[in-house]
């Protein structure tokens, strides 16, 4: 089995590949990556010699720096779990953090030994404290340059910490029976492959909650899911533009269907193309507000225009909200369709299909007809016998007339990204290639 360790890959990788005398670091002093592969190889072996075990958590309050740098690198190398915080935070903020966390090491800056040794206080757990620069009169803690004394032995190899294997249900199964998490992290097309597979019911028995996002989670498979492993699904939106998740569903707290209610500190608007605010249950623009919202995109000025306005973003989603605020998705708005003049969200279509239960996976997108008017198209992944003219008035039976697709295309697979989202425009191009052959 090929070991993959993400600080491994990250720096000991370089030197293998022939790159070692180029400059990974910079920033008060200069590092190969042959050197920054030793130091890391060093302090990997020094946090070792510490008697941290796999999964114990480093705390790391410094600045900037080749210390911070190659420490949570090191922890990366360990096994272990690096935490870097706020050099901002308050002393109790700061000890409720570490206490929170379990923290077995704190490695801190000595400009910061004020709040950390009164942080430290709130954090019994802490067995060892690591100052970079000198340390506070009177400490009997390590420095930066003691800890990496102790790194000059053995034990400096990266420890197997990633399934190197590629994502599949048995791989999955096999992964939950030996390591028994608590939570579980899937994209709807990874949920309906685990749904296909014939694992016992009993696969999740140690989640307590699972959670889904990169696309809308249609109710049907969350239902399914739900009803089969007995595990609660929450489904959210995130951005990178927002950093965050801000509009989830909650445990306890799920509606199927919908990406629950904005998460506290982030305000939403649907707006029409004219900018105006839609009423409930009417379709709209979905617009976050938050301090986490980028200012733009780096050099792209045009795109920033389109995207963010004031202290507004646009996602480029559109949503309908219920009276009681919870919000569903549509689609993304250049992937809505318009059939006999009416707008179709190809989520709704897809959520009805997959209410059938022959039906593992769909895509509805929009193909010219011979008049050249958009008209939905399904494509589907089969798990039983039926028909196109099933699906179609399955469709007609659950929905208004106009939004069934004309058309059903039955494959293997639908084309994914490398995280698992239906790629809708090479599922347009396939079509495309069969109406040219």
């Amino acid at each position: 089995m090929t070991m993959f360790n993400a600080g491994d890959w990250l720096v000991h990788r370089h030197v293998r590949e022939g790159r070692g005398d180029r400059v990974a670091v910079r920033g008060g002093v200069t590092l190969t990556y042959a050197q920054l592969s030793d130091l890391v190889a060093t302090a990997t072996a020094a946090l070792r010699a510490l008697g941290l075990r796999r999964d114990d958590r480093v705390v790391f309050v410094t600045s900037d720096g080749v210390p911070m740098f190659a420490g949570i690198l090191a922890a990366f190398c360990g096994g272990f779990v690096a935490v870097p915080v706020s050099t901002m935070l308050g002393a109790k903020e700061l000890g409720a953090i570490i206490a929170d966390s379990g923290a077995a090491v704190v490695v801190a800056g000595a400009e910061y030994a004020p709040q950390v040794q009164e942080a430290l206080s709130l954090a019994p757990e802490v067995r060892h404290v690591v100052w970079e620069g000198d340390p506070p009169p009177g400490s009997t803690s390590l420095t930066w340059e003691e800890l990496l004394r102790a790194g000059g032995g053995e034990r400096r190899e990266p420890a197997p910490t990633l399934e190197p294997r590629r994502p599949a249900p048995a791989v999955t199964a096999e992964r939950m029976a030996a390591d028994r998490p608590t939570l579980f992290f899937a994209v709807p097309t990874f949920y309906a492959a685990l749904l296909a597979a014939d694992l016992p019911a009993g696969t999740f028995a140690s989640v307590r909650l699972g959670a889904s996002a990169g696309e809308a989670l249609p109710a049907p498979l969350q239902e399914r899911f739900t009803g089969r492993f007995g595990v609660e699904i929450i489904d959210g939106i995130g951005s990178t533009e927002a950093l965050h998740i801000f509009l989830s569903n909650r445990p306890g707290d799920v509606r199927p269907g919908t990406t629950g209610r904005p998460v506290p500190g982030y305000d939403i608007e649907l707006r029409d193309p004219d900018g105006r605010l839609v009423a409930d249950g009417e379709p709209g623009a979905l617009h976050v507000r938050g301090e986490s919202i980028a200012l733009g995109y780096w050099r792209r000025t045009d795109a920033s225009r389109a995207v963010f306005a004031g202290r507004w973003l646009n996602t480029g989603d559109t949503y309908t909200r219920s009276p009681e605020g919870y919000y569903t998705c549509l689609g993304r708005s250049n992937d809505l369709l318009k059939a006999g003049g009416i707008w179709v969200s190809p989520a709704e279509v897809e959520s009805r299909l997959l209410e059938h239960p022959a039906v593992l996976e769909a895509a509805v997108v929009g193909v010219a007809d011979e008049h050249g008017l958009d008209k939905p198209v399904a494509c589907v992944v089969a798990q039983g016998q039926v028909t196109a003219e099933e699906l179609v008035q399955w469709c007609r039976d659950g929905l208004a007339a106009f939004k069934r697709p004309r058309r059903v295309v039955f494959l293997d697979r639908l084309p994914k990204t490398a995280t698992g989202k239906i790629q809708r425009f090479r599922v347009r191009e396939l079509l495309a290639e069969e109406a040219r052959a």
